[in-house]
C-alpha cells in the first residue's frame, strides 16, 4: 500500500457551514458523513434530528450493519453544550 492510501485512512473529514447569522458551524467526527441532516438549523432542533436518526439506526440494526458496533455495550446519547453537540458513550465519553 502506498503512503497516499495510509494518509487517506487516517484523515479526519471536516465540514464547515456558514450560517445565516455570520457564524460558522464546524462538523467532524467518525459518523457525521453517515447522517444527511440540515446542519444549519438551531442546535436543539439538530440534536432532536440526531437523536431520531440514532433511534432509527438502533431499532433497525440488522439493516444498518455498518453501525452494528455503535450500540454494542454502550449507552449512547447526544450531549448539547453551550455551542456544540456531541454523540457520547455514557461510560467513555465522545465516540471516536
Amino acid at each position: 500500500m502506498s503512503n497516499k492510501g495510509c494518509l487517506r485512512k487516517n484523515t479526519m473529514k471536516v465540514k464547515i457551514i456558514n450560517l445565516p447569522n455570520g457564524y460558522k458551524r464546524i462538523i467532524y467526527g467518525k459518523y457525521f458523513e453517515q447522517f444527511d441532516l440540515d446542519y444549519e438549523q438551531d442546535l436543539d432542533v439538530l440534536k432532536k434530528d440526531i437523536e431520531f436518526a440514532l433511534s432509527v439506526i438502533e431499532y433497525n440494526r440488522s439493516i444498518f450493519k455498518k453501525f452494528s458496533s455503535l450500540f454494542e455495550n454502550k449507552i449512547i446519547f447526544v450531549y448539547q453544550g453551550g455551542h456544540h453537540l456531541d454523540i457520547i458513550d455514557r461510560d467513555k465519553g465522545s465516540l471516536k
